[in-house]
């Protein structure tokens, strides 16, 4: 018997399949699959609000951050208040 390696997506299908066409309770693909049966109730309603595609990994990254400043929205870098003319020389060579 060989053993065929399936993706995360599949594995999912898979589960909701046997919920919802073949009438398996939701605790029981749970237990096989050894996943909570919380993960089983997320995947139906993902699959069901968008299909086969809804069923990828997600990224765990937030979408935002909310004390960054957007890229677009970042001013021109600070100057300095002390900044001296070009034309004056600097202490070490007034001495």
């Amino acid at each position: 018997m060989h053993l065929v390696e399936i993706s995360v997506m599949e594995h999912r299908y898979q589960a909701v399949m046997a919920v919802v066409q073949d009438g398996w309770k939701i605790t029981e693909v749970a237990e096989r699959l050894g996943v909570s049966r919380q993960a089983v109730h997320r995947w139906i309603a993902r699959y069901d609000a968008g299909g086969l595609s809804a069923l990828e990994s997600r990224s765990h990254r937030p979408s935002s951050c909310a004390h960054q400043i957007r890229a677009t929205a970042r001013p021109n870098p600070p100057r300095s208040r002390l900044r001296r003319s070009k034309n004056v020389p600097s202490r070490q060579a007034r001495s």
